[in-house]
């Protein structure tokens, strides 16, 4: 539990994220069935820290697994976090909570990410790695009680030519299509398939899940922390995307 503007709001999950430098990330985070959210962070370059829970802006359509679109209003909870541009590569992290200790689900939405194409070699033939950004995430422990865990997804952007792969950090396992077996998606197949949800921002920026979109799960009752490498199964696709986690903090027994 942790306070927020003078209200407390029960931990859901924590995570790190590393941006590029000069690029500015948002963080949406939406609550259905009760859940009503909060976001706490701290910039580790500036010091800065706070807690929000500013609205996302009117006009974003969220879809849940399973549900029918929504559109932010007052009447829809939502709280939403701008992380400005760095110099450097910096450490942001991040708290999402459920005010007032509310259970519900949830959908949290990080956009502004982006996988750049990197040639092969470079002008001496030296092998480049492909663009890859990271992230750590760690459940709360009421979350962890939950019956489905958490479902972590990297959504391509409208119209970007990315084809997402997720893996454990330093690990070449992972998941390419969420819901599909395929060569380079082992676990894949137990990660559920969320096709045709997503958000489509109030600026215009669509991030719709198809069958080509990559996931991984943190199943019940594991509190431990994991690092995800997030990159292109092909470097010869890249663009835009979105983070989208799902997940539910049931009721405090």
């Amino acid at each position: 539990i942790f306070d927020c503007a003078g209200q407390f709001a029960a931990t859901a999950l924590t995570l790190l994220l590393y941006p590029d430098p000069g690029v500015v990330l948002t963080v949406r985070a939406y609550g259905i069935d009760g859940f009503d959210p909060a976001l706490a962070y701290q910039y580790r370059v500036s010091g800065e820290s706070g807690c929000t829970t500013s609205p996302a802006p009117d006009g974003d359509v969220v879809l849940f697994p399973g549900s029918t679109p929504r559109t932010t209003s007052p009447d829809f909870p939502s709280a939403a976090l701008t992380i400005p541009p760095s110099d450097n590569y910096s450490e942001v992290r991040i708290v999402l909570g459920g005010l007032n200790d509310a259970p519900g689900r949830f959908m949290l939405a990080i956009t502004g990410l982006r996988i750049n194409q990197t040639p092969p070699t470079d002008d001496r033939g030296v092998p480049i790695p492909t663009d890859l950004d990271d992230l750590w995430l760690r459940m709360g422990p009421r979350v962890s009680t939950s019956a489905g865990g958490i479902a972590i997804y990297m959504i391509a952007a409208d119209g970007a030519r990315l084809d997402p792969f997720m893996s454990l950090f330093g690990s070449e396992e992972g998941c390419d299509d969420a819901g599909r077996r395929a060569a380079a998606g082992r676990n894949c197949e137990d990660v559920p398939a969320i096709i045709g949800a997503g958000i489509a921002l109030s600026d215009g920026l669509r991030y719709q899940a198809d069958r080509f979109d990559a996931g991984q799960l943190i199943p019940p009752g594991d509190t431990e922390p994991y690092y995800y490498a997030l990159t292109t199964l092909n470097r010869s696709t890249y663009g835009d995307y979105a983070v989208i986690i799902l997940g539910e903090l049931p009721p405090r027994r």
